[in-house]
């Protein structure tokens, strides 16, 4: 799977805790206070930190700045006042201490993180946080405090841990995703805490980025919030109805303190805030329908330029999905044709009834191909196909005999999980 999806070069070396751990802290003082995090939840012997925080409850930060002062220090020593609210801001630094999402906080002094003036404001233990309630984005486990890096930095981190889990957890053809496996690893608490620093990107600074890096970035971030809400949430149903609520409200992330849902990413971002095909604007072709309101903040993200192989690239977490990859801007028209090279695989000639039966997509998303030049769309679509499927159709344009026919092949909406044969 590494091969497929273009994991690092032989020999290279990830940080495992690139994005997490602050530029300014050395690898020592960072290995410190997580080793002081590791004790905060794993105290016993009747602290009031232990029950809750080993939970993933939040605590009072008056008592955790007690804690630290208490058995902080090196060796468990004790700290000063001002020791300990100095590490509680190193640990608050490092997202190993954090505040509740969405919960109203005190403001911090000048310099900190977190504030230490209300004793009874709520802290969680970041990467142990219970997972997002239902109607909360995915990545909102805990809120992001401080700034976020660029964007740039923040896809290329991200992009690396879920390559990480891709690699470990997908299976061979990229089709399907060992859900349990996925879930049990830590790497995997790590990638939802990395996750949140997305809060923190302002819409302004995406809105900047080169459209191929927009573009690789939302199919990157499209696809992941769909695999973490199928691995937290189930997957996408078995009604429209069920679907739609899927990929609108339960696939979401916080991005630059908006909801950004997978329909969101797709229509809204990628197909340059058109709506969705199966929205009343889709089906009646309203020519001034859009997803986002022309209001909308997010809708400034919105590419100028559709390319319709983006529906090749997203994989929805059902079984007749494309594959998942994951796709760089430096290298993007290569992997979008290879995507399509996947999608297009599947396709069955039959010479003798002059059809040819493609994928749903392509049916579901006609007006994308049409819009982009692929009109006719069978000849355009030769060109990704297998050699025989592709000579084949090829004939059957060129003898003159009737037009070929496009068919569709029922599309399969159950979860793309690895376990069940996928």
């Amino acid at each position: 799977v590494a091969a497929v999806l273009g994991a690092a070069a032989p020999g290279a070396t990830r940080d495992p805790d690139a994005g997490l751990r602050p530029p300014s802290m050395s690898k020592e003082r960072y290995d410190e206070v997580k080793a002081v995090e590791s004790r905060l939840a794993g105290v016993r012997g009747g602290s009031p930190v232990s029950a809750d925080a080993a939970a993933g409850s939040p605590v009072g930060t008056g008592v955790v700045l007690a804690w630290l002062a208490a058995r902080g220090g090196p060796e468990k020593t004790p700290l000063d006042a001002k020791d300990a609210a100095a590490l509680l801001q190193d640990l608050a630094a490092a997202r190993l201490v954090a505040p509740p999402h969405g919960v109203p906080r005190p403001d911090p002094a000048p310099g900190a993180l977190v504030a230490t003036s209300d004793p009874d404001a709520p802290l969680l233990l970041a990467r142990r946080a219970p997972r997002a309630p239902p109607a909360a984005p995915l990545n909102a486990r805990f809120a992001w405090v401080g700034a976020a890096r660029p964007p740039t930095a923040v896809a290329a981190s991200l992009r690396a841990r879920i390559l990480a889990l891709y690699d470990a957890h997908l299976a061979s053809d990229g089709r399907g995703v060992d859900y349990g496996a996925l879930t049990a690893d830590p790497a995997f608490a790590d990638y939802a805490a990395a996750a949140a620093e997305l809060q923190a990107v302002p819409l302004s600074s995406l809105a900047a980025l080169p459209a191929r890096e927009r573009f690789a970035l939302f199919v990157n971030l499209y696809n992941a919030v769909v695999v973490h809400a199928v691995a937290e949430r189930g997957g996408p149903g078995a009604t429209p109805g069920e679907r739609a609520k899927f990929y609108s409200q339960v696939s979401t992330y916080d991005v630059g303190g908006l909801p950004f849902a997978a329909d969101d990413m797709e229509h809204g971002v990628l197909r340059r805030n058109a709506p969705s095909v199966a929205s009343l604007a889709g089906v009646l072709r309203l020519p001034w329908g859009t997803h986002f309101s022309r209001s909308d903040p997010r809708a400034t993200l919105a590419l100028a330029t559709l390319d319709p192989r983006l529906h090749a690239a997203l994989n929805c977490g059902a079984r007749s999905c494309p594959p998942i990859k994951v796709y760089d801007a430096a290298d993007l028209d290569a992997a979008l044709d290879g995507a399509m090279g996947a999608l297009c695989g599947d396709a069955a000639v039959d010479e003798s009834r002059r059809t040819v039966t493609v994928s749903s997509i392509f049916k579901w998303y006609a007006r994308d191909f049409r819009a982009a030049g692929a009109d006719p769309l069978l000849p355009w679509l030769a060109r990704f196909m297998p050699p025989p499927a592709a000579a084949a159709v090829g004939r059957m344009l060129g003898d003159g005999g009737a037009p070929p026919r496009l068919a569709y092949a029922p599309y399969d909406w159950d979860a793309n999980s690895a376990g069940q044969g996928a």
